[in-house]
């Protein structure tokens, strides 16, 4: 991947963009711990549009009970690692529902779970709905490391994301 803190410059409106990650094939990566003010958010999201964000699960001490408690209603599918949720106000920071890029909640920083293999998984809400229900996938670090570098994250999320909005039932075919 190229170093981080890469500048762009938007042609039409001169406003300076630097992005935390810029990968070989043009996805990038932004790192996310504070909040971030809805307006800069989609500016960011449409100047980019190949973008992820990587928020931080654990900013504030409710965040992560929250997630669990919320957990315990997601609907499996019969793709283990794809759940369909609602509620997702009482689930996730408020400031990420609207997002029109993946948003990835890492919980990391958490010391309080007996379940180590948690802070290994990444959890991605995708920008489209299912009816009223958010998609929601469950990955490993390592996986998504993996697929950023070698461009497959563009690639798959990309299709996916694309064919889910032009075939409102493929999901559920699938899952």
């Amino acid at each position: 991947m190229a170093g981080s803190l890469v500048t762009r410059r938007n042609e039409t409106t001169g406003e300076k963009h630097i992005a935390d990650i810029r990968s070989a094939h043009g996805l990038v990566i932004e790192f996310q711990h504070s909040p971030t003010d809805p307006k800069e958010r989609e500016t960011r999201e449409k100047f980019y549009r190949n973008m992820v964000w990587v928020v931080d699960g654990t900013r504030l001490k409710r965040d992560y009970p929250r997630f669990l408690k919320g957990k315990k209603e997601f609907r499996d599918t019969a793709n283990p690692e794809f759940f369909l949720i609602d509620y997702l106000e009482d689930i996730f920071p408020s400031g990420w529902l609207r997002s029109s890029v993946p948003v990835i909640f890492d919980f990391k920083g958490i010391e309080t779970t007996n379940n180590q293999s948690e802070k290994h998984k990444l959890y991605c809400l995708f920008p489209i709905r299912k009816g009223m229900y958010a998609i929601l996938v469950e990955i490993t670090k390592r996986a998504f490391i993996i697929t950023t570098i070698n461009g497959e994250w563009s690639r798959s999320v990309g299709n996916f994301i694309d064919d889910e909005r032009l075939h409102s039932d493929s999901l559920a075919a699938r899952i």
